[in-house]
Protein backbone atom coordinates (compact mmCIF):
# COMPACT_ATOMS: atom_id res chain seq x y z
CA UNK A 1 0.00 0.00 0.00
CA UNK A 2 1.18 3.64 -1.27
CA UNK A 3 2.09 5.89 1.94
CA UNK A 4 -0.97 8.09 0.48
CA UNK A 5 -3.07 5.39 0.59
CA UNK A 6 -2.09 4.51 4.00
CA UNK A 7 -2.66 8.48 5.45
CA UNK A 8 -6.27 8.03 3.27
CA UNK A 9 -6.66 4.66 5.62
CA UNK A 10 -6.31 5.92 8.89
CA UNK A 11 -7.64 9.21 8.34
CA UNK A 12 -11.06 7.17 7.10
CA UNK A 13 -10.58 4.81 9.91
CA UNK A 14 -10.18 6.98 12.65
CA UNK A 15 -13.19 8.73 11.21
CA UNK A 16 -15.07 5.91 11.34
CA UNK A 17 -13.96 5.41 15.26
CA UNK A 18 -14.97 8.71 16.42
CA UNK A 19 -18.41 8.76 15.30
CA UNK A 20 -19.05 5.36 16.81
CA UNK A 21 -17.55 6.84 20.44
CA UNK A 22 -19.70 10.11 19.06
CA UNK A 23 -23.16 8.13 18.56
CA UNK A 24 -22.38 5.79 21.84
CA UNK A 25 -24.55 6.15 24.94
CA UNK A 26 -22.28 8.03 27.14
CA UNK A 27 -23.41 11.19 24.51
CA UNK A 28 -27.29 10.30 25.57
CA UNK A 29 -27.64 14.30 26.44
CA UNK A 30 -27.03 15.36 23.29
CA UNK A 31 -28.70 12.74 21.24
CA UNK A 32 -31.79 13.57 23.92
CA UNK A 33 -31.33 17.09 22.63
CA UNK A 34 -31.30 16.58 19.04
CA UNK A 35 -34.14 14.19 18.97
CA UNK A 36 -36.37 16.68 20.48
CA UNK A 37 -35.73 19.52 18.12
CA UNK A 38 -36.26 17.12 14.99
CA UNK A 39 -39.33 16.10 16.72
CA UNK A 40 -40.39 19.63 15.18
CA UNK A 41 -39.85 18.78 11.82
CA UNK A 42 -40.56 15.69 11.31
CA UNK A 43 -42.62 14.62 8.06
CA UNK A 44 -46.16 14.97 8.98
CA UNK A 45 -49.34 15.10 6.46
CA UNK A 46 -53.09 15.39 7.11
CA UNK A 47 -55.85 17.28 6.28
CA UNK A 48 -57.85 20.04 7.94
CA UNK A 49 -61.23 18.38 9.20
CA UNK A 50 -62.90 21.71 11.02
CA UNK A 51 -62.90 25.16 11.23
CA UNK A 52 -64.06 27.86 13.46
CA UNK A 53 -63.13 31.29 14.67
CA UNK A 54 -61.36 29.54 17.87
CA UNK A 55 -59.52 26.72 16.37
CA UNK A 56 -58.27 24.61 13.53
CA UNK A 57 -58.64 21.33 14.16
CA UNK A 58 -56.16 18.77 11.64
CA UNK A 59 -56.60 14.60 11.42
CA UNK A 60 -53.08 14.56 13.04
CA UNK A 61 -52.01 13.73 16.96
CA UNK A 62 -49.37 12.35 19.01
CA UNK A 63 -50.11 9.04 17.41
CA UNK A 64 -48.61 10.14 13.95
CA UNK A 65 -45.72 12.55 15.61
CA UNK A 66 -47.43 15.52 16.17
CA UNK A 67 -46.04 18.23 18.87
CA UNK A 68 -47.07 21.94 19.90
CA UNK A 69 -45.24 24.31 17.98
CA UNK A 70 -44.82 22.63 14.74
CA UNK A 71 -45.77 24.66 11.53
CA UNK A 72 -47.10 23.30 8.60
CA UNK A 73 -47.99 24.62 5.44
CA UNK A 74 -51.34 24.74 4.24
CA UNK A 75 -52.37 22.88 0.47
CA UNK A 76 -55.13 23.50 -1.52
CA UNK A 77 -56.14 21.25 -4.64
CA UNK A 78 -55.79 23.37 -7.66
CA UNK A 79 -56.54 22.29 -11.45
CA UNK A 80 -56.77 18.68 -12.04
CA UNK A 81 -53.55 16.99 -13.74
CA UNK A 82 -54.33 14.10 -16.95
CA UNK A 83 -52.57 12.06 -18.62
CA UNK A 84 -51.26 13.32 -21.93
CA UNK A 85 -52.08 10.09 -24.19
CA UNK A 86 -54.77 8.01 -22.07
CA UNK A 87 -56.53 10.75 -20.61
CA UNK A 88 -56.78 9.58 -17.63
CA UNK A 89 -56.70 11.40 -13.82
CA UNK A 90 -53.23 11.94 -13.00
CA UNK A 91 -54.00 13.99 -10.07
CA UNK A 92 -54.54 17.55 -8.77
CA UNK A 93 -52.12 20.57 -8.31
CA UNK A 94 -51.13 21.70 -4.70
CA UNK A 95 -51.70 25.00 -4.35
CA UNK A 96 -50.00 26.72 -0.85
CA UNK A 97 -52.37 28.97 0.47
CA UNK A 98 -50.99 29.42 4.15
CA UNK A 99 -49.46 28.02 7.53
CA UNK A 100 -50.30 27.09 10.22
CA UNK A 101 -49.06 25.83 14.05
CA UNK A 102 -50.30 23.19 16.33
CA UNK A 103 -51.24 24.44 19.76
CA UNK A 104 -52.97 21.52 21.28
CA UNK A 105 -52.26 17.61 20.37
CA UNK A 106 -54.63 14.95 21.04
CA UNK A 107 -53.75 11.50 20.34
CA UNK A 108 -55.70 11.49 16.69
CA UNK A 109 -56.06 15.42 15.98
CA UNK A 110 -54.74 18.43 17.34
CA UNK A 111 -55.98 22.32 17.21
CA UNK A 112 -53.71 24.96 15.63
CA UNK A 113 -53.38 28.51 14.77
CA UNK A 114 -53.19 30.02 11.44
CA UNK A 115 -49.56 32.05 11.18
CA UNK A 116 -50.02 33.28 7.66
CA UNK A 117 -52.33 33.05 4.86
CA UNK A 118 -55.29 31.27 5.06
CA UNK A 119 -57.15 27.19 5.93
CA UNK A 120 -60.54 26.17 5.18
CA UNK A 121 -62.02 22.25 5.88
CA UNK A 122 -60.74 19.90 3.77
CA UNK A 123 -57.24 21.77 2.96
CA UNK A 124 -54.08 19.37 3.01
CA UNK A 125 -51.12 20.08 5.79
CA UNK A 126 -48.33 19.00 5.39
CA UNK A 127 -44.52 19.76 7.32
CA UNK A 128 -41.63 19.55 5.06
CA UNK A 129 -40.00 16.81 7.06
CA UNK A 130 -36.50 17.38 5.71
CA UNK A 131 -33.69 19.94 3.92
CA UNK A 132 -35.17 22.81 6.92
CA UNK A 133 -33.02 26.04 6.80
CA UNK A 134 -31.96 26.16 10.41
CA UNK A 135 -29.90 28.73 11.85
CA UNK A 136 -27.55 27.30 14.04
CA UNK A 137 -26.09 29.52 17.31
CA UNK A 138 -23.70 29.03 20.14
CA UNK A 139 -23.07 31.84 22.29
CA UNK A 140 -19.51 32.13 24.06
CA UNK A 141 -20.84 30.28 27.10
CA UNK A 142 -21.02 26.84 25.13
CA UNK A 143 -17.83 24.84 24.85
CA UNK A 144 -16.10 25.26 21.61
CA UNK A 145 -16.08 20.88 21.09
CA UNK A 146 -19.61 20.77 23.15
CA UNK A 147 -21.57 22.94 20.50
CA UNK A 148 -19.37 20.98 17.82
CA UNK A 149 -20.20 17.73 18.68
CA UNK A 150 -24.14 18.95 18.83
CA UNK A 151 -24.12 20.55 15.15
CA UNK A 152 -22.24 17.11 13.70
CA UNK A 153 -25.42 15.60 15.57
CA UNK A 154 -27.99 17.78 13.99
CA UNK A 155 -25.70 17.31 10.62
CA UNK A 156 -25.69 13.70 10.65
CA UNK A 157 -29.49 13.20 10.55
CA UNK A 158 -29.58 14.56 7.18
CA UNK A 159 -32.99 16.45 8.38
CA UNK A 160 -31.86 20.04 8.65
CA UNK A 161 -29.60 22.25 6.29
CA UNK A 162 -27.50 23.83 8.98
CA UNK A 163 -26.92 27.59 8.89
CA UNK A 164 -23.70 29.04 11.02
CA UNK A 165 -24.32 32.36 13.13
CA UNK A 166 -21.45 34.24 14.28
CA UNK A 167 -19.69 33.18 18.00
CA UNK A 168 -20.06 36.56 19.37
CA UNK A 169 -22.93 37.86 22.02
CA UNK A 170 -25.86 38.09 19.47
CA UNK A 171 -29.39 39.42 21.35
CA UNK A 172 -32.65 37.62 19.84
CA UNK A 173 -33.67 40.91 17.40
CA UNK A 174 -29.83 39.86 16.15
CA UNK A 175 -30.38 36.55 15.78
CA UNK A 176 -34.01 37.11 13.82
CA UNK A 177 -32.60 39.53 11.53
CA UNK A 178 -29.91 37.36 10.35
CA UNK A 179 -32.35 34.65 9.87
CA UNK A 180 -34.35 36.70 7.68
CA UNK A 181 -31.08 37.88 5.70
CA UNK A 182 -29.82 34.02 5.66
CA UNK A 183 -33.27 32.50 4.60
CA UNK A 184 -33.95 30.40 7.64
CA UNK A 185 -36.82 28.76 8.83
CA UNK A 186 -35.71 28.13 12.57
CA UNK A 187 -33.14 28.99 15.04
CA UNK A 188 -31.56 26.86 17.40
CA UNK A 189 -30.03 29.18 20.12
CA UNK A 190 -27.48 27.62 22.64
CA UNK A 191 -25.95 28.56 25.79
CA UNK A 192 -24.85 27.13 28.76
CA UNK A 193 -24.28 27.23 32.98
CA UNK A 194 -22.23 25.64 35.87
CA UNK A 195 -24.43 24.22 37.99
CA UNK A 196 -23.22 20.78 39.19
CA UNK A 197 -21.89 20.27 35.86
CA UNK A 198 -22.36 22.10 32.66
CA UNK A 199 -25.75 22.95 31.95
CA UNK A 200 -26.82 23.18 27.88
CA UNK A 201 -29.27 25.21 27.12
CA UNK A 202 -31.35 25.42 23.89
CA UNK A 203 -34.25 27.86 22.49
CA UNK A 204 -35.91 26.50 19.56
CA UNK A 205 -37.92 29.52 18.00
CA UNK A 206 -39.37 30.14 13.96
CA UNK A 207 -37.70 32.95 12.15
CA UNK A 208 -40.63 35.53 12.91
CA UNK A 209 -39.64 34.89 16.76
CA UNK A 210 -42.02 32.15 18.42
CA UNK A 211 -40.29 30.27 20.89
CA UNK A 212 -40.96 26.28 20.02
CA UNK A 213 -39.28 25.03 23.05
CA UNK A 214 -36.48 25.67 25.70
CA UNK A 215 -34.93 22.94 26.91
CA UNK A 216 -31.96 22.24 28.78
CA UNK A 217 -29.89 19.03 29.41
CA UNK A 218 -26.74 18.35 32.10
CA UNK A 219 -23.78 17.93 30.35
CA UNK A 220 -21.28 15.55 32.67
CA UNK A 221 -17.90 17.13 33.14
CA UNK A 222 -15.91 14.13 31.99
CA UNK A 223 -18.41 13.70 28.99
CA UNK A 224 -16.52 17.54 27.57
CA UNK A 225 -13.34 15.92 28.56
CA UNK A 226 -13.69 13.01 26.05
CA UNK A 227 -15.01 15.03 23.52
CA UNK A 228 -12.22 17.48 23.99
CA UNK A 229 -9.66 14.76 23.47
CA UNK A 230 -11.55 12.35 21.04
CA UNK A 231 -12.11 15.71 18.75
CA UNK A 232 -8.77 16.18 18.16
CA UNK A 233 -9.20 13.78 15.03
CA UNK A 234 -11.42 16.61 13.54
CA UNK A 235 -9.06 19.58 14.46
CA UNK A 236 -7.14 18.27 11.32
CA UNK A 237 -4.42 21.02 10.71
CA UNK A 238 -5.64 23.14 8.02
CA UNK A 239 -3.07 23.88 5.02
CA UNK A 240 -4.88 25.15 2.44
CA UNK A 241 -6.74 28.00 3.00
CA UNK A 242 -10.38 28.63 1.59
CA UNK A 243 -9.31 32.30 0.09
CA UNK A 244 -6.04 34.52 -0.17
CA UNK A 245 -5.90 37.93 -0.89
CA UNK A 246 -2.29 39.99 -1.61
CA UNK A 247 -2.29 43.27 0.18
CA UNK A 248 -0.20 45.96 -1.56
CA UNK A 249 0.70 47.77 1.78
CA UNK A 250 2.72 47.21 4.93
CA UNK A 251 -0.06 46.28 6.91
CA UNK A 252 0.30 45.19 11.26
CA UNK A 253 -3.53 45.00 12.70
CA UNK A 254 -6.48 42.92 11.51
CA UNK A 255 -9.71 42.76 12.46
CA UNK A 256 -12.91 41.62 10.95
CA UNK A 257 -16.14 43.11 11.49
CA UNK A 258 -19.75 44.48 10.84
CA UNK A 259 -18.69 47.94 11.61
CA UNK A 260 -21.38 50.23 9.92
CA UNK A 261 -24.37 48.02 10.60
CA UNK A 262 -24.96 47.33 7.47
CA UNK A 263 -25.15 42.85 7.71
CA UNK A 264 -22.09 43.09 5.63
CA UNK A 265 -18.31 42.16 6.93
CA UNK A 266 -15.50 44.68 6.37
CA UNK A 267 -12.12 43.88 7.09
CA UNK A 268 -10.33 46.75 8.67
CA UNK A 269 -6.42 46.51 8.51
CA UNK A 270 -3.78 49.38 9.61
CA UNK A 271 -0.93 50.13 8.78
CA UNK A 272 1.74 52.20 11.21
CA UNK A 273 -0.61 55.24 10.68
CA UNK A 274 -3.85 54.34 8.32
CA UNK A 275 -6.87 52.00 8.40
CA UNK A 276 -7.61 50.52 5.53
CA UNK A 277 -11.55 48.74 4.98
CA UNK A 278 -12.21 46.48 3.19
CA UNK A 279 -15.66 45.13 1.72
CA UNK A 280 -15.13 40.99 2.62
CA UNK A 281 -16.86 38.86 0.74
CA UNK A 282 -15.44 36.77 -2.13
CA UNK A 283 -13.57 38.99 -2.83
CA UNK A 284 -11.65 42.08 -0.68
CA UNK A 285 -12.95 45.33 -2.54
CA UNK A 286 -11.24 48.78 -0.93
CA UNK A 287 -14.31 51.02 0.89
CA UNK A 288 -11.65 53.66 1.96
CA UNK A 289 -8.69 54.73 3.61
CA UNK A 290 -8.28 57.00 6.81
CA UNK A 291 -5.44 58.91 7.68
CA UNK A 292 -4.20 58.94 10.65
CA UNK A 293 -1.21 61.10 12.28
CA UNK A 294 2.35 60.91 10.81
CA UNK A 295 3.45 61.41 14.83
CA UNK A 296 1.89 58.10 15.93
CA UNK A 297 2.14 54.34 15.12
CA UNK A 298 -0.84 52.20 15.34
CA UNK A 299 0.03 49.31 17.94
CA UNK A 300 -3.64 47.58 18.53
CA UNK A 301 -6.71 47.63 17.24
CA UNK A 302 -10.06 45.80 18.18
CA UNK A 303 -13.81 46.58 17.74
CA UNK A 304 -16.65 46.13 20.33
CA UNK A 305 -19.95 47.32 20.88
CA UNK A 306 -19.37 49.52 23.97
CA UNK A 307 -22.20 51.49 24.25
CA UNK A 308 -24.71 48.97 23.03
CA UNK A 309 -26.57 51.22 20.48
CA UNK A 310 -25.99 47.72 17.87
CA UNK A 311 -22.47 49.33 16.17
CA UNK A 312 -19.61 48.00 16.60
CA UNK A 313 -16.60 51.31 17.53
CA UNK A 314 -13.12 50.65 16.74
CA UNK A 315 -10.66 50.89 19.27
CA UNK A 316 -7.25 52.02 18.13
CA UNK A 317 -3.85 52.16 20.76
CA UNK A 318 -0.90 54.02 19.31
CA UNK A 319 2.65 55.14 20.33
CA UNK A 320 3.83 58.25 19.70
CA UNK A 321 6.92 58.76 17.46
CA UNK A 322 9.68 59.67 20.43
CA UNK A 323 8.17 56.67 22.71
CA UNK A 324 7.04 59.42 25.02
CA UNK A 325 3.41 58.93 24.81
CA UNK A 326 0.50 56.30 24.43
CA UNK A 327 -2.66 57.31 22.85
CA UNK A 328 -5.77 55.28 22.69
CA UNK A 329 -9.11 56.22 21.34
CA UNK A 330 -12.77 54.88 20.74
CA UNK A 331 -14.20 55.92 17.23
CA UNK A 332 -17.70 55.42 15.73
CA UNK A 333 -17.11 55.04 12.13
CA UNK A 334 -19.00 57.00 10.29
CA UNK A 335 -20.27 55.00 6.56
CA UNK A 336 -20.26 57.39 2.96
CA UNK A 337 -23.28 59.17 2.47
CA UNK A 338 -24.31 61.13 -0.48
CA UNK A 339 -22.25 64.12 1.07
CA UNK A 340 -19.10 62.40 2.24
CA UNK A 341 -17.87 60.12 -0.42
CA UNK A 342 -15.84 57.97 2.25
CA UNK A 343 -15.47 56.19 5.76
CA UNK A 344 -14.72 58.79 8.15
CA UNK A 345 -13.88 58.74 11.94
CA UNK A 346 -15.82 60.26 14.73
CA UNK A 347 -13.86 60.20 18.09
CA UNK A 348 -15.79 59.38 21.18
CA UNK A 349 -13.41 58.80 23.46
CA UNK A 350 -9.94 59.50 24.08
CA UNK A 351 -6.99 59.00 27.00
CA UNK A 352 -3.13 58.08 27.67
CA UNK A 353 -2.39 54.77 28.48
CA UNK A 354 -3.02 51.33 26.54
CA UNK A 355 -6.45 50.00 26.10
CA UNK A 356 -7.84 46.60 24.95
CA UNK A 357 -11.48 44.96 24.22
CA UNK A 358 -12.05 41.80 27.00
CA UNK A 359 -15.46 40.48 26.88
CA UNK A 360 -16.67 42.93 24.78
CA UNK A 361 -15.94 46.22 27.23
CA UNK A 362 -12.73 48.18 27.55
CA UNK A 363 -9.30 48.17 30.34
CA UNK A 364 -6.88 49.78 30.95
CA UNK A 365 -3.21 50.14 31.77
CA UNK A 366 -1.17 53.32 32.09
CA UNK A 367 2.06 53.87 30.22
CA UNK A 368 5.50 54.41 31.33
CA UNK A 369 8.23 55.40 28.98
CA UNK A 370 10.72 53.92 31.01
CA UNK A 371 8.90 50.59 31.50
CA UNK A 372 6.64 50.54 28.91
CA UNK A 373 3.74 49.32 31.29
CA UNK A 374 2.85 50.49 34.64
CA UNK A 375 0.41 50.11 37.17
CA UNK A 376 -2.65 47.93 37.36
CA UNK A 377 -5.09 47.12 34.71
CA UNK A 378 -8.95 48.84 35.40
CA UNK A 379 -12.08 48.66 34.01
CA UNK A 380 -13.52 51.22 31.50
CA UNK A 381 -16.91 51.85 32.20
CA UNK A 382 -19.51 53.40 29.21
CA UNK A 383 -22.81 55.55 31.07
CA UNK A 384 -24.61 58.09 29.34
CA UNK A 385 -22.42 58.98 26.13
CA UNK A 386 -19.21 58.88 28.56
CA UNK A 387 -16.28 56.45 29.19
CA UNK A 388 -14.52 56.89 32.29
CA UNK A 389 -11.80 54.80 33.84
CA UNK A 390 -12.48 52.69 37.18
CA UNK A 391 -10.94 50.66 39.70
CA UNK A 392 -8.49 48.32 38.97
CA UNK A 393 -9.53 44.99 38.41
CA UNK A 394 -8.27 42.69 41.57
CA UNK A 395 -9.13 39.60 39.97
CA UNK A 396 -6.32 39.87 37.40
CA UNK A 397 -3.07 38.00 38.41
CA UNK A 398 -0.71 40.75 39.55
CA UNK A 399 1.99 39.79 36.90
CA UNK A 400 0.15 40.28 33.64
CA UNK A 401 -0.01 43.51 31.51
CA UNK A 402 -2.94 44.88 29.03
CA UNK A 403 -1.61 42.51 25.95
CA UNK A 404 0.09 39.70 28.04
CA UNK A 405 -3.01 37.59 28.35
CA UNK A 406 -6.86 35.84 27.61
CA UNK A 407 -8.67 34.53 30.09
CA UNK A 408 -10.10 30.76 29.78
CA UNK A 409 -12.23 28.27 31.88
CA UNK A 410 -11.76 24.72 32.33
CA UNK A 411 -14.41 22.12 32.07
CA UNK A 412 -15.59 23.00 36.21
CA UNK A 413 -16.08 26.84 35.74
CA UNK A 414 -12.66 27.78 37.09
CA UNK A 415 -11.13 30.57 35.50
CA UNK A 416 -7.65 30.34 34.54
CA UNK A 417 -5.00 32.92 32.73
CA UNK A 418 -3.09 32.11 29.47
CA UNK A 419 -0.16 34.42 29.72
CA UNK A 420 2.58 35.11 27.03
CA UNK A 421 5.42 36.01 29.40
CA UNK A 422 8.60 38.23 28.39
CA UNK A 423 10.23 35.06 27.13
CA UNK A 424 8.20 34.26 25.07
CA UNK A 425 6.70 30.97 26.61
CA UNK A 426 2.82 30.06 26.86
CA UNK A 427 2.13 29.79 30.80
CA UNK A 428 -1.53 28.79 32.75
CA UNK A 429 -2.14 30.94 35.88
CA UNK A 430 -4.27 31.00 38.44
CA UNK A 431 -6.08 34.07 39.81
CA UNK A 432 -3.20 34.67 42.25
CA UNK A 433 -0.70 34.58 39.55
CA UNK A 434 0.64 31.15 40.81
CA UNK A 435 1.96 29.55 37.30
CA UNK A 436 0.49 25.64 36.93
CA UNK A 437 2.18 25.19 33.49
CA UNK A 438 4.62 26.65 30.96
CA UNK A 439 5.09 25.70 27.43
CA UNK A 440 8.58 23.10 27.04
CA UNK A 441 9.20 26.15 23.87
CA UNK A 442 8.54 29.50 23.16
CA UNK A 443 6.30 31.24 20.81
CA UNK A 444 9.02 32.36 18.91
CA UNK A 445 8.54 36.07 19.41
CA UNK A 446 6.23 38.86 20.04
CA UNK A 447 3.99 41.38 18.11
CA UNK A 448 6.44 44.24 18.74
CA UNK A 449 9.04 44.81 20.70
CA UNK A 450 10.34 48.50 21.99
CA UNK A 451 13.03 49.39 24.22
CA UNK A 452 12.72 50.57 27.83
CA UNK A 453 13.70 54.39 28.75
CA UNK A 454 12.66 57.33 26.78
CA UNK A 455 16.28 58.71 26.41
CA UNK A 456 19.02 57.18 25.06
CA UNK A 457 21.23 55.67 27.51
CA UNK A 458 24.66 53.71 27.72
CA UNK A 459 23.44 50.75 30.04
CA UNK A 460 20.66 48.70 28.31
CA UNK A 461 17.45 48.56 30.34
CA UNK A 462 15.75 45.71 27.85
CA UNK A 463 12.70 45.53 26.22
CA UNK A 464 8.72 46.01 26.46
CA UNK A 465 6.77 43.94 24.20
CA UNK A 466 3.40 43.85 22.65
CA UNK A 467 2.48 39.88 22.31
CA UNK A 468 0.65 38.60 20.09
CA UNK A 469 -3.20 38.11 20.35
CA UNK A 470 -4.65 35.75 22.61
CA UNK A 471 -8.34 34.73 20.78
CA UNK A 472 -10.16 32.89 23.89
CA UNK A 473 -13.82 31.48 23.67
CA UNK A 474 -14.31 30.41 27.45
CA UNK A 475 -12.90 26.99 27.06
CA UNK A 476 -10.20 27.06 24.36
CA UNK A 477 -8.06 29.78 23.20
CA UNK A 478 -6.19 30.31 19.48
CA UNK A 479 -2.79 31.12 19.53
CA UNK A 480 0.25 32.08 17.11
CA UNK A 481 3.87 30.18 17.36
CA UNK A 482 6.67 31.30 14.91
CA UNK A 483 9.44 29.87 14.11
CA UNK A 484 12.48 31.93 13.21
CA UNK A 485 14.59 32.01 10.37
CA UNK A 486 17.19 30.97 12.75
CA UNK A 487 16.73 28.43 15.18
CA UNK A 488 16.62 29.21 19.14
CA UNK A 489 16.63 33.38 17.67
CA UNK A 490 14.06 35.72 18.12
CA UNK A 491 14.14 37.95 14.74
CA UNK A 492 12.56 39.82 12.51
CA UNK A 493 12.69 36.91 10.08
CA UNK A 494 10.30 34.21 10.16
CA UNK A 495 10.01 31.10 8.12
CA UNK A 496 6.43 30.39 8.94
CA UNK A 497 4.15 30.38 11.57
CA UNK A 498 1.75 28.10 13.35
CA UNK A 499 -2.23 28.75 15.08
CA UNK A 500 -2.41 26.56 17.59
CA UNK A 501 -5.74 25.68 19.61
CA UNK A 502 -5.45 25.00 23.47
CA UNK A 503 -7.87 24.24 26.00
CA UNK A 504 -7.41 23.00 29.79
CA UNK A 505 -7.63 19.18 31.19
CA UNK A 506 -6.93 18.52 34.52
CA UNK A 507 -5.14 21.69 35.40
CA UNK A 508 -2.85 21.12 32.31
CA UNK A 509 -2.91 23.02 28.93
CA UNK A 510 -3.73 20.57 25.69
CA UNK A 511 -2.76 21.91 22.50
CA UNK A 512 -3.55 21.04 19.08
CA UNK A 513 -2.28 22.54 15.57
CA UNK A 514 -5.23 23.88 13.88
CA UNK A 515 -3.27 25.56 11.33
CA UNK A 516 -0.14 24.37 10.02
CA UNK A 517 2.17 26.27 7.75
CA UNK A 518 1.58 30.05 6.95
CA UNK A 519 4.46 31.00 5.37
CA UNK A 520 5.92 33.39 6.87
CA UNK A 521 5.48 35.85 10.24
CA UNK A 522 1.62 35.95 11.67
CA UNK A 523 1.15 39.67 12.10
CA UNK A 524 -2.41 39.98 13.36
CA UNK A 525 -5.40 37.20 13.01
CA UNK A 526 -9.59 37.41 13.63
CA UNK A 527 -12.06 35.11 13.89
CA UNK A 528 -15.68 35.24 12.42
CA UNK A 529 -18.23 32.76 11.37
CA UNK A 530 -16.39 29.68 12.56
CA UNK A 531 -13.62 31.20 9.92
CA UNK A 532 -9.91 32.57 10.49
CA UNK A 533 -8.31 35.82 8.75
CA UNK A 534 -4.67 35.57 9.01
CA UNK A 535 -2.89 38.59 8.42
CA UNK A 536 0.96 37.57 7.31
CA UNK A 537 3.99 38.90 6.47
CA UNK A 538 6.24 36.89 3.78
CA UNK A 539 10.12 35.81 4.81
CA UNK A 540 11.73 39.25 4.32
CA UNK A 541 8.57 41.12 4.10
CA UNK A 542 9.68 40.52 0.12
CA UNK A 543 6.81 38.65 -2.42
CA UNK A 544 9.41 36.95 -4.35
CA UNK A 545 6.72 36.12 -7.37
CA UNK A 546 5.71 39.79 -7.56
CA UNK A 547 9.58 40.81 -8.52
CA UNK A 548 8.70 38.45 -11.46
CA UNK A 549 6.26 40.33 -12.62
CA UNK A 550 7.52 43.63 -12.12
CA UNK A 551 5.28 44.68 -9.16
CA UNK A 552 5.73 45.90 -5.87
CA UNK A 553 7.33 43.21 -3.74
CA UNK A 554 6.90 44.35 -0.45
CA UNK A 555 3.21 43.96 1.24
CA UNK A 556 1.10 41.38 3.19
CA UNK A 557 -1.30 38.99 2.94
CA UNK A 558 -4.41 37.77 4.19
CA UNK A 559 -5.72 34.60 4.71
CA UNK A 560 -9.06 32.97 4.94
CA UNK A 561 -9.09 29.77 7.09
CA UNK A 562 -11.95 27.19 8.05
CA UNK A 563 -11.61 26.63 11.50
CA UNK A 564 -14.88 24.13 12.01
CA UNK A 565 -14.54 21.28 12.82
CA UNK A 566 -16.68 18.16 11.73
Amino acid sequence: MSRKATIVFISIFLFCLVEGISSASEWTPLITLKEKTLSYLASLEGKIISVSSENIVIDIGKREGANNGMRLKVLRQGIPFYHPVTGELVGNAEVPVGVVEITETGNIISKCRVISGEAKEGDIVRSSGQNTRVLFYQDDSVDYFLGDAYYRELKKSGLVVLVDAPIEPMNKEQLLRLAGEKKTEMIIALSSEIEGGIILKQTLMWKDGSVVSTDKVLIPREMIAKLREENKFFLTPQNEALLRFSIPIDAENLTVTDIDGDHNLEMIISTDTDIYIYRYDIDLELQGRIKGKTTEEIIWLDTADLNRDGKRELVVSTISDKRDHVYSYVYRVIPPNSIQGDFRLEKLWQTEGFVRVLNNGLIYQKYSPVDGYTGPIRRVVYNNGDFSIKEEIKEFPPIINIYDFGEMRDNNGDIYYLYIDDEAYLNLLNPEGLVLWRSSNNLGGFKRSFDKGAAPIIVEMGKWHIKNRIVTEKTHALVVKKEPLIKQARTIWYKNSQLLLVWIASGILQQSVIIESISGEVLDYAVFDNKVAVLSKPLFGLKAKNILKGKNPFGTYVQIFSIKGG
